[in-house]
Parts: C-alpha cells; structure tokens; sequence
C-alpha cells in the first residue's frame, strides 16, 4: 500500500501561510504542517492548531533569517547584531566549523523552540527544519542527545526518490544525493518516511506536477513537502528575497491551489493512497 505524508512547512511564518494551512486540513488533503514557533505569527498558528486537534504538528526547527525564542545573549554566537539569525545557512554552518560556542547556542535554540511548544500546549510529533538544517551531519550529530532527552523519535530524512533527481541542477543533485547517504546511514536513528519529495521544487509545485509524482509513487511511505499561502502578493512583501534563491519565481499560491484541486484528492481517493502523518510512523 501506498502510504503519503502531505506537509505545509513553515506555519507561524505568516497569516497567509496559516490561513492555507488551516484550510488546505479541513478540506481533507493536507494531513501535516510544520510549526515555526519564532515566526512572526506564531501565536495565531498555535491557537489554529488548538482548534484543528488532528492536524499534525511537528517543528520546523528554524536557525535562519528569524528572531530566535531565546534571549539574545543566550545565543549570541548564531545572531547578528541586529537579532536575527544570519540570512545564509552555509555561514551559520562555516561558523560552526570555527567557534565552539555555535554548537552551544545551536542546541540552546532546540530547547526553547521545543519548550516553547510544550508551553503553548502543542503537541510534537517529528522534528525537521528550515534549509533542512538538521540533518547537515554537525548539526544533526550535536542535537541527537536533545531530542532523545525530548523523546523525538521521527525526523524527517531526505531521501530523494529517483524521480525526482535531476541531473541538469548538478548542486542539487549533490546534495540531494549527499543527504540521500546520509539519510541511509543513519536510517535506524529515527522513525521517518522511506521518501521526501519536494527537494527540487519548493515553491514551483503546481496541479500536474503533484499529480506526475502521484502516479510514481510506489508501496512505500512518501512525504511530499510544500510551501503554501494565500496571497503572493503579500508574503513576497517580507520574502520576495527567497526568488534569489531558485530559477524560478517562488509561489505560495500555486502550491497551496495543488494541494487544494479537486483532481488531486480524487486521484488519491481513486489510487487508494493512504493519507497519513508523522504520528502514524
């Protein structure tokens, strides 16, 4: 049987965001949403997870562009001078390399983001992360013994599934084949997906793209991640930066408008796909 974990990362980040992610559960397709518990709306995306008791929450552990939940000077070695965690996760993970005290704070954040859900009342079933910064090896070696104290047993691993490698982005198919291994090694560590579908394509999945890797997909368990929202327009006020990153103009509507078409939950109810989440595992 086939077995399919539908995320929307980056919940809290925005009310576009949490509006999506509230609507894409109750129409019945999304069954997963990643919380990050230090974006500018977290709060709000915290009481639509009270309200939506079966929407799966795990955190999107986050060491990039926001504010972090702990007090600055808890984690000066990671932040700016203006407070935020610095915009490129390489120099985050070059600063690692050189300073111990980055390790320190790295997993000093990882305690007040899974306090700060604790607190709030939210219930974690998985951890995974934004720029999937957890599973980079120095990272991921220095918060296993956190996460075992938090009795964290699923993370997600990207795992690539052939079909979606792409040759043609050599960079990404470095990584994604690097991750790929890695993911293999360390594959008794944590309950995961066999599969992560999404790595090329952050914000460019639309209706036929989703509806292709459907009808790849084979008997195992998948989770297919995206990035969606309501208004384009007004998540690209704050995050019309992240375009630099892609070839192609990231779209949160286009996301959130696949995952809600109506031939996407037919395929699935036809195909009988099992949708399930991370508390399933």
């Amino acid at each position: 049987m086939i077995k399919l974990i539908l995320t929307a990362d980056d919940f809290g980040l925005h009310s576009s965001i949490n509006e999506a992610v509230e609507e894409a559960y109750q129409k019945g397709i999304l069954t997963n949403a990643s919380l990050i518990v230090n974006g500018a709306k977290a709060d709000e995306a915290i009481k639509i997870c009270k309200r939506n008791p079966g929407l799966d929450i795990g955190l999107h552990y986050t060491l990039v562009e926001e504010a972090p939940v702990s007090a600055p000077e808890d984690v000066a070695s990671i932040i700016t001078k203006k407070g935020l965690f610095y915009e490129n996760h390489f120099h985050l993970l070059k600063k690692m390399m050189t300073n111990q005290a980055v390790k320190q704070d790295i997993v000093h954040e990882l305690v007040s983001q899974i306090e700060y859900c604790h607190s709030s009342g939210v219930a974690i079933s998985h951890i995974d992360s934004h720029r999937h910064l957890h599973v980079f090896p120095p990272i991921f070696k220095v918060i296993r013994p956190t996460l075992n104290r938090y009795g964290i047993t699923k993370m997600r691993y990207l795992n690539v599934p052939r079909f979606e490698l792409n040759p043609e982005n050599m960079f990404k198919t470095g990584v994604a084949m690097f991750f790929k291994a890695y993911s293999l090694i360390n594959k008794s560590i944590y309950k995961h997906p066999d599969f992560f579908v999404g790595f090329y394509e952050s914000g460019n999945i639309n209706t036929s793209m989703l509806l292709s890797w459907l009808k790849l997909l084979s008997s195992n368990v998948y989770e297919i991640a995206l990035h969606i929202g309501k208004s384009d327009k007004a998540l690209k006020k704050k995050y019309g930066k992240w375009d630099q990153y892609f070839s192609y103009s990231f779209s949160w509507e286009k996301e959130f408008n696949a995952l809600t078409d109506p031939l996407i939950h037919e395929y699935i109810q036809n195909r009988k796909i099992q949708l399930i989440n991370y508390s399933h595992l």
